[in-house]
């Protein structure tokens, strides 16, 4: 039956409105049968009374399917759907209401429905008047469940869309994370190796060999939008230790976290590393005034806590790394980032993702 429709777009539910067709036509028809034998009490004329009246209502599904598949196709959607899908169904499933009036006439005169059952129609005027109103009425109920079953497949199609849109914009957004975390920290090791490659030469090779598994770390971690709480935490040491080659005694952190925690939750990916970027880069440190990052964990909650000394400098403002972390977290968990600070620190808390 499908071979009857061409060129049907992916976004029409052919499928499921044949399939309905099949189940309404069947559980109508076995309904109305069991009817019908109650009232006569013969099995033979409830039988094939309707026999005809199920061949009838599929071949008016299928008119109503074909002419509604049409109008789709020629972009004709909402009211004019519905209008011109009734008008053009009501018109053409008259006659097959015709048809089977005919059929039923024969299947009297052939004994084999009982006369009281359903009258002979001799006038044409009687039967055609009949058959429009049980065209209208048949019409009514196909093109109604048959609209109602696109308008849901349309709303399913762009709920998938949708998703699909945002699963790109996260991707996109982890993209443009791994490309704001290479360029300037690339140029500061590249100056902290050369400031130390003459001076230093093992604290270079040692600071070549944790700068290589850093950017390996991040590279494998791009395609990830999520990684595991032991990972983020590694690849945030190595980060850590990458600054304190290069800023010494003027940055010190702390980590506090339940070793049980590191497989069994997660992160956005480079969501440690980002925080910790930020409060490097925003705030004043020196020897004098080491600037102190401290990661804990209380009740499922991730706390990255930093002295608060934003620089005054205004090109130093909060840039995109936090409000990118913010927008993933958020597509990720369905909760946003908490924020905040005092004289003295500076709060991001997250609630850890459970694997």
């Amino acid at each position: 039956m499908k071979r009857l429709f061409k060129n049907i777009p992916e976004t029409f539910p052919l499928k499921n409105m044949i399939r309905i067709t099949w189940y309404f036509s069947i559980s109508f028809t076995v309904l109305i049968f069991l009817t019908t034998w109650l009232e006569q009490g013969n099995l033979q004329s409830a039988f094939f009374t309707k026999l005809a009246d199920f061949v009838m209502i599929v071949l008016f599904n299928f008119i109503s399917i074909f002419f509604i598949l049409q109008l789709y196709m020629r972009g004709i959607k909402g009211l004019k759907l519905v209008l011109y899908a009734f008008l053009l169904v009501a018109f053409f499933g008259s006659f097959l209401v015709i048809i089977n009036d005919f059929l039923i006439n024969y299947l009297i005169q052939s004994k084999l429905i009982l006369q009281a059952n359903r009258p002979k129609l001799t006038e044409v005027r009687l039967l055609v008047s009949d058959a429009l109103i049980n065209s209208v009425l048949l019409t009514t109920v196909m093109v109604t469940w048959q609209l109602f079953v696109l308008s849901q497949n349309e709303k399913i199609a762009m709920s998938l869309e949708n998703a699909a849109l945002r699963a790109a914009k996260s991707e996109a957004i982890n993209q443009l994370l791994l490309q704001q975390i290479h360029p300037h920290f690339l140029f500061n090791a590249l100056a902290t190796i050369k400031s130390l490659i003459h001076k230093q030469p093992d604290v270079a090779s040692d600071y070549v060999v944790k700068f290589s598994n850093f950017l390996r770390a991040s590279m494998s971690s791009v395609n990830s939008g999520e990684a595991a709480l032991g990972k983020e935490i590694d690849f945030c040491t190595g980060y850590l230790e990458l600054q304190k080659v290069r800023l010494g005694n003027s940055l010190f952190y702390t980590i506090n976290l339940d070793e049980s925690l590191l497989l069994k939750t997660s992160l956005p990916v480079f969501a440690l590393q980002a925080l910790v970027e930020n409060a490097i880069k925003h705030n004043s440190l020196s020897e004098l005034e080491p600037l102190h990052i401290y990661i804990s964990e209380e009740n499922g909650i991730l706390t990255v806590k930093n002295d608060y000394r934003p620089h005054n400098d205004k090109a130093h403002s909060l840039g995109s790394g936090l409000l990118n972390l913010s927008e993933r977290y958020e597509k990720l968990s369905g909760e946003s980032l908490s924020i905040s600070h005092d004289e003295s620190f500076f709060y991001v808390h997250l609630k850890l993702l459970t694997k």
